[in-house]
């Protein structure tokens, strides 16, 4: 796997489905880090941008509210 460094400065905007796969990696090996701890900060970066693409590639629609 690729060092702490290199994967913060190769990130960019997720273009397709295999670089949100690939995103989706790095956010799982990073999910149990130290809080305040530098992969913390990556994996909030990292999150950012998935959160980003599936906002535009998997809507999720607000349910209709329940009516009484």
């Amino acid at each position: 796997m690729k060092t702490l460094s290199e994967i913060k400065s190769a990130l960019k905007l997720i273009k397709s489905q295999e670089q949100y796969k690939v995103y989706l990696a790095i956010n799982d090996s990073l999910i149990d880090c130290e809080e305040g701890s530098p992969e913390e900060e990556t994996l909030e970066l990292v999150s950012i941008l998935v959160e980003d693409y599936e906002s535009k590639h998997y809507h999720i629609e607000t349910p209709d509210p329940i009516e009484n």
